[in-house]
């Protein structure tokens, strides 16, 4: 059922997708609205300062309820001893309980502030109406007594939602102003927060999908998230980054992503779990805040090693987060870290501000070789190991892509150049035996060459905006895909530059990794997220 300021309201069939019944003219701008499931519905919605008034489904007027003075700001349907009723708020701090049938009131209680949502909901023993505005509070509509608050440095709620459950333990879902949506245990006095998005939360529902309870929340960022509302209440949440996403990286079954907030997380790819989380700026060996702006895994060792806007690299055992070690070798901002196996264990790579790509051994922390040509920002590695040979491609604010032999520190051949600008990343791949290197940059393009003849192959133009990562997806039929400030991320075939299609994403693409099993890890604004590839 839907209202809106045309003055009606639709009911529709969502299986079939059509409105199931004409238009109910409601009389004036409609705001808040309910659907009493009972036999026969009844629809009622909130003239915008008039009374709530009920219909039929087949628009067929039935008394309306003026109980309120002013404008109610909330309605929702319920059940209250047996009988469906509707639940109505008002400016004037009112709540009242009423039956639609009969607009009979059943019970009634005044509040201390503003309420901009209300529900009915049972303990087990009694009723209870929970109200959202300056606060969250719990009330027994009998007595009028306040039960519970829920405490939150949140001042401004604007909507909530009751959960379904057993009725030994509800639970509401409430959000506002500050963006967050908190799952809130009525008898516990337990609350979950839950971040990602990043603008006020306007409105929520909740309800069953398969065996799990979940709860839909949509918000003025334009995103509707959709949360497991199964999590055991007493354990942790699982909060994400606060600041945008720098950096990803994949080993078995982990991610680890680096974010402007300072600190390098761990995530469990199947659960979405984040078992960990490292402050940057809390090690030993920093001196003052750093933040890391690339993130790497080292399977000597089993350690995370991120680089930091100081130009630090420092590692930590992904067993239980101690630090390992940490070096300064670079003198500007570490920006891209990589690293590609080699007969003798593996290589890590780095490339920064300072213009260099430094190859090292990560098990003695050895500077082996320092790669000069870039004549500014190194912004982006990628490696491959080419028969036998560990080759490494390097991006820069030059607009240049350099490839080097990490085993000798040799760079092979010229520059691949092509009026770029800038490199923001660099993709390098084997497909169908040719060897290619696509680089992206702020001109819109993705380009991709003939890396072992230095040949532009493609500039691909589908995006309107800065492009700023590229992953390929291997497989029988590889993919390269391209996301930027466009918000959208694009799929192209790698050796004919033929675009394959789009996926549109709700803030700035930042980073992409390929994952296992041909998903995508992508980074969007503050967001981490794994996109599952489509069967066959």
């Amino acid at each position: 059922m839907t209202t809106g300021d045309d003055g009606t309201v639709r009911v529709w069939n969502l299986r079939a997708r059509i409105q199931q019944h004409e238009p109910i003219n409601g009389g004036g701008p409609l705001g808040t609205a309910a659907l009493v499931a009972d036999e026969p519905p009844l629809v009622a919605a909130a003239v915008r300062g008039g009374p709530v008034q009920v219909w039929t489904l087949d628009g067929q007027p039935r008394r309306p309820f003026a109980g309120h003075e002013g404008t109610v700001t909330a309605l929702r349907a319920g059940v209250f001893d047996g009988v469906a009723v509707l639940v109505s708020a008002g400016t004037y701090h009112t709540v009242r309980i009423w039956d639609p049938r009969t607009n009979g009131q059943v019970a009634a209680l005044t509040t201390q502030s503003e309420i901009r949502d209300v529900a009915l909901l049972h303990d087990g023993h009694r009723h209870l109406v929970a109200t959202a505005g300056d606060r969250v509070e719990l009330w027994d509509p009998r007595t009028g007594e306040k039960v519970a608050t829920l405490q939150s440095d949140n001042d401004s709620f604007a909507t909530l939602t009751v959960l379904p459950g057993d009725g030994e333990h509800p639970q509401v879902a409430v959000a506002g102003r500050d963006s967050v949506v908190c799952q809130w245990d009525v008898t516990l006095g337990r609350s979950l927060p839950r971040t990602g998005h990043t603008q006020t939360v306007t409105a929520m529902a909740a309800g069953r999908m398969g065996d799990h309870i979940v709860i839909l929340s949509g918000a003025r960022d334009e995103t509707i998230r959709l949360w497991d509302a199964a999590s055991d209440l007493t354990r942790p949440p699982a909060v994400g980054h606060h600041g945008d996403v720098n950096a990803l990286a994949v080993h078995r079954g982990h991610a680890f992503s680096a974010a402007d907030d300072g600190r390098v997380a761990v995530w469990e790819l199947a659960t979405g779990a984040r078992p960990r989380v490292v402050d940057f700026a809390d090690w030993p060996d920093l001196v003052g805040e750093d933040t890391p702006f690339a993130v790497a895994y080292l399977a000597d060792g089993d350690l995370v090693v991120a680089g930091g806007s100081h130009g630090t690299i420092a590692a930590w055992s992904l067993a239980d987060g101690s630090p390992a070690w940490s070096v300064t070798h670079h003198r500007d901002a570490v920006n891209a870290l990589a690293t590609v196996d080699v007969a003798d264990g593996q290589l890590l790579i780095s490339g920064g501000d300072d213009q260099t790509v430094r190859v090292w051994n990560p098990s003695t922390q050895q500077e082996l070789h320092i790669l000069d040509g870039h004549t500014d920002w190194v912004t982006s590695l990628s490696t491959l190991v080419v028969d036998g040979r560990p080759i490494v491609a390097s991006g820069g604010n030059d607009g240049a892509i350099r490839l080097w032999d990490a085993g000798t520190g040799d760079q092979l051949g010229p520059a691949l150049l092509d009026d770029a600008d800038c490199i923001n990343a660099v993709v390098l791949a084997e497909v169908d035996g040719r060897l290619i290197v696509a680089g992206a940059g702020d001109d819109h393009l993705v380009r991709v060459w003939d890396a072992e003849h230095g040949k532009i192959l493609h500039r691909l133009d589908r995006h309107t905006d800065e492009v700023h990562a590229l992953a390929l997806l291997p497989g029988p039929d590889p993919v390269l895909v391209s996301g930027g400030n466009d918000r959208t991320l694009r799929l192209w075939h790698p050796l004919s530059g033929r675009p394959l299609g789009t996926y549109h994403l709700p803030d700035a693409v930042r980073v992409l990794t390929p994952a296992d099993l041909g998903d995508l890890l992508v980074a969007f604004g503050w967001e981490v997220a794994l996109l599952r590839a489509a069967p066959g």
